[in-house]
């Protein structure tokens, strides 16, 4: 049996990275998924800076838990949200 699923073009179980200059763009699904964040993590963790979401037929970016800092982004027409 074959099974057709999309998925996030990124994601991210238990985040505790610092993602830069990433360009994520015409993904059938999400563009970046964090599930989980480490809210405990120090310094530059759970950032995402100077990042393009564009054309996803999903969300630019979505999250299940607060703890991200995004700055410097760029989302533009995806689909169901950008954010």
């Amino acid at each position: 049996m074959y099974v057709n699923f999309f998925c996030t073009a990124l994601q991210v179980d238990f985040s505790r990275h610092a993602l830069e200059n990433v360009r994520i763009v015409n993904n059938l699904q999400d563009g970046l998924g964090i599930l989980y964040s480490d809210l405990y993590s120090s310094g530059v963790a759970n950032t995402v800076k100077n990042s393009e979401f564009s054309g996803n037929r999903g969300n630019g970016i979505s999250f299940r838990q607060l703890g991200l800092k995004i700055s410097g982004k760029f989302i533009a027409e995806c689909t169901l949200f950008n954010l």
